[in-house]
């Protein structure tokens, strides 16, 4: 096994580290217009909502409606780690937000 020591000075014991990278949509891209997003929820009866909650849903932004399209088109297109056959069951649906009520990661 390979093993490589990391070393961050920015990190102190105690101190939590970002997930990944600053780019990680959670966080969002400072300076960039997310106006077009997709709404992943639940279907009524999926039986991930006892684990994740009747109103669980993500909300995910682009910069321009190409990109929104490219993802969901990617989004409905068959999943490389599924089995054969296996479908997700979220559901999409697209979403817009105004300038003034961006927030990256709530309706608008």
């Amino acid at each position: 096994m390979l093993a490589a020591k990391v070393q961050n000075t920015d990190i102190h014991p105690g101190e939590l580290m970002e997930v990944c990278h600053r780019h990680n949509r959670r966080a969002g891209l400072g300076g960039h217009s997310r106006r077009f997003g997709l709404k992943l929820s639940l279907p009524l009866g999926d039986p991930m909502r006892t684990l994740l909650g009747d109103d669980w849903h993500e909300y995910q932004w682009f910069d321009t409606q190409e990109a929104r399209e490219r993802k969901l088109e990617e989004l409905l297109g068959p999943f490389a780690y599924y089995r054969k056959g296996d479908r997700p069951t979220f559901t999409v649906e697209r979403v817009e937000q105004d300038a003034a009520s961006e927030d990256n990661g709530k309706e608008g």
